[in-house]
């Protein structure tokens, strides 16, 4: 069974609205740069390239790798910690995609796909109750939104794949994959 996730051009116009910081010199990281010039001096929109050509291709290692670089230079960015974690996730490696799951709900913790992904993955490690706290998280969305929101969809979506995860349980690893859609 397999799902689909969709990630609009908003998240990545989002995740890369400030334009890189260069330093007064016009230096972006030679010379007498300090760590902190060297930083702002970063452009993820490369980085971000890389990780969805890499995710669109399958190669989700190299796509994990790409967003990681993003993750440690925005660390506070929940879309970047979310691509992160459907990364490891469509590695199969859900223990390390909890992580950028949780960091991501941190920063946004009305973010449907990390909280459904997160749901998956504590699932599939065989973490009902982890598993069930994001069920109800997505059911109070779900009341809140009272089927008349935007997302309405994609929660009540999201609530039958935690749902069907927390009943097929850890013998059911590898059985999802998720599927992001990059701008």
């Amino acid at each position: 069974m397999h799902y689909r996730s969709s990630f609009g051009l908003f998240a990545a116009c989002a995740l890369f609205a400030a334009p890189p910081a260069v330093a007064a010199d016009g230096d972006v990281g030679g010379g007498g740069s300090t760590p902190d010039q060297i930083a702002a001096a970063y452009d993820p929109t490369a980085d971000y390239q890389a990780g969805a050509d890499a995710y669109a291709t399958g190669d989700y290692a190299a796509a994990a790798k790409a967003f990681r670089k993003i993750v440690a230079a925005v660390p506070k960015n929940p879309q970047a910690n979310y691509l992160l974690g459907a990364s490891l996730m469509a590695q199969g490696d859900y223990a390390r995609a909890v992580k950028p799951f949780e960091t991501a709900l941190r920063y946004d913790e009305k973010m449907i796909d990390a909280r459904r992904d997160l749901g998956i993955a504590q699932a599939t490690l065989g973490k009902t109750e982890k598993a069930t706290e994001q069920l109800a998280a997505l059911k109070a969305l779900q009341e809140a939104c009272g089927g008349i929101c935007a997302n309405a969809a994609k929660i009540t979506d999201g609530i039958a794949r935690i749902e069907a995860a927390i009943a097929a349980g850890p013998q059911a690893q590898g059985w999802v994959e998720p599927e992001v859609r990059l701008a």
